[in-house]
């Protein structure tokens, strides 16, 4: 997944859906049931070291022979200390 590739954006809520668009919206090219894309992100209840309040993203990539791959997020790029930062009012 890269910068300008279609990615669908699938969530089990409203809050997931959007969270998930407010984080990777600016640099990917959105894509829409039924258009093509390269991965659908979904934002999904998971605990461990990746998890971030007890979500992690899930990537499911479909290649050219139709085998889907599921990688799940390992936490931030960058990391932080502390709690996360409030939301924006």
């Amino acid at each position: 997944m890269g910068p300008g590739r279609p990615v669908l954006i699938e969530g089990p809520n409203l809050g997931a859906y959007v969270t998930l668009l407010k984080a990777v919206g600016s640099w990917v090219m959105l894509a829409g049931h039924p258009s093509p894309s390269d991965v659908a992100l979904s934002l999904e209840p998971r605990r461990g070291p990746g998890a971030c309040l007890g979500t992690e993203v899930v990537a499911r990539l479909t290649g050219p022979s139709g085998k889907t791959t599921v990688r799940v997020g390992t936490g931030a790029s960058v990391a932080g200390r502390g709690p996360p930062p409030a939301p924006p009012l």
